[in-house]
């Protein structure tokens, strides 16, 4: 387990600051972070020696509380995953006391990210990794994703995972066909926080040292894609969320994005790039002005493993009430070829969950 160790700990300084914390989503009451930990180009094996024990923590049906903000993201997230072909995230328990443990580490400590500083209260791993690790379940790799709010109870919750699928890098962990299991805590902040938020979501997600990662369900196994928004998707919202880094950091005013994904790992263990043809987005029959992001132009997607994914950022807020159609073609290091056109339908919120 000490390469995945290793790799697990350069991720994290690469992700460390993946805070959402724009004045926007402040405002409106949130924000969030992701943090990919493990190797990112592991695609399953034991490669440490250690038996996953029969009982890992995964449940088939999760047990969140009714009412629970847990429960909402979590039923959040797989909605999501469910409309855009993916199959849905096992709640894992042991990963749940992974994410509770850092959820309130950041408010025992009033604090919010990523790390940990070992010798403050609640100190459990100075990353997703460690700390999942600590609970007993061996990943391949992790990925944690933290919003901040100030909105109450569920509300909060559900709006996390809607600012994460409006963005561009936190939107590739919630829609990743990597992952197996997720876990979920959640803390409130105390009165005399000085960070004004009222509490945190964590979400923890995980592939355990002993499953290969799956496929994006195909007709055509390898060769499956996901795209954001889906094809008939309703009520988009118009603007990227604010994250931090920054996918357009000279765009003022960025619009919703547009994503186009392929598996991350082939089936010998190497990496699956896309490469990218022709990505054009229009609305009510004008062409939309984007900026294309793939790992070839992007630093933060080259070193977050994101070269099976390609992102088109329109230059300012997409128009509200509007028909908008996508038109992809492109290939991957699989052999494997994509052409695809499908369309969807703006609201007129501007930013997601507002």
């Amino acid at each position: 387990m000490q390469t995945v160790q290793s790799n697990a700990r350069l991720n994290q300084t690469r992700w460390a600051l993946s805070i959402l914390l724009a004045a926007v989503l402040a405002a409106c009451g949130g924000g969030g972070g992701s943090d990919d930990s493990g190797n990112g180009g592991n695609t399953g094996g034991n490669d440490g020696g250690t038996t996953e024990p029969v009982d890992d923590g995964t449940n088939q049906n999760d047990d969140y509380a009714a009412g629970s903000r847990q429960k909402s993201a979590f039923d959040a997230i797989n909605v999501a995953r469910k409309a855009a072909g993916l199959e849905p995230l096992l709640q894992n328990t042991r990963i749940d006391a992974a994410a509770q443990a850092h959820a309130q580490y950041q408010t025992i400590n009033d604090t919010t990210g990523h790390a940990e500083v070992q010798g403050n209260n609640g100190f459990t791993g100075n990353n997703s990794f460690y700390r999942v690790q600590a609970q007993g379940y061996e990943p391949a790799e992790t990925n944690e994703s933290i919003s901040y709010t100030q909105y109450p109870n569920i509300t909060g919750a559900q709006l996390a995972v809607e600012w994460a699928l409006a963005s561009v890098y936190h939107r590739s962990s919630f829609l990743s066909s990597h992952y197996i299991n997720v876990g979920i805590g959640d803390s409130d902040y105390p009165a005399s926080s000085t960070l004004g938020y009222s509490h945190n979501i964590v979400v923890n997600f995980a592939r355990p040292s002993n499953q290969s990662a799956p496929f994006i369900p195909s007709e055509n196994a390898g060769k499956g894609s996901v795209i954001w928004p889906v094809d008939g998707a309703s009520n988009v919202p118009l603007a990227l969320s604010n994250e931090t880094p920054r996918p357009v950091p000279d765009v003022a005013y960025p619009g919703h994005p547009i994503s186009f994904a392929v598996d991350r790992s082939l089936s010998n263990g190497g990496t699956n790039t896309l490469t990218v043809n022709n990505f054009i987005l229009s609305c009510n029959g004008v062409p939309v002005i984007t900026r294309l992001l793939t790992s070839a132009n992007d630093a933060n997607m080259s070193e977050g493993a994101l070269a099976n994914w390609a992102f088109l950022v329109p230059v300012e807020w997409l128009p509200a009430n509007s028909t908008c159609s996508v038109v992809f073609k492109g290939s991957a290091t699989s052999g494997a070829t994509y052409d695809k056109t499908w369309s969807f339908q703006t609201g007129s919120t501007t930013y997601a969950g507002t």
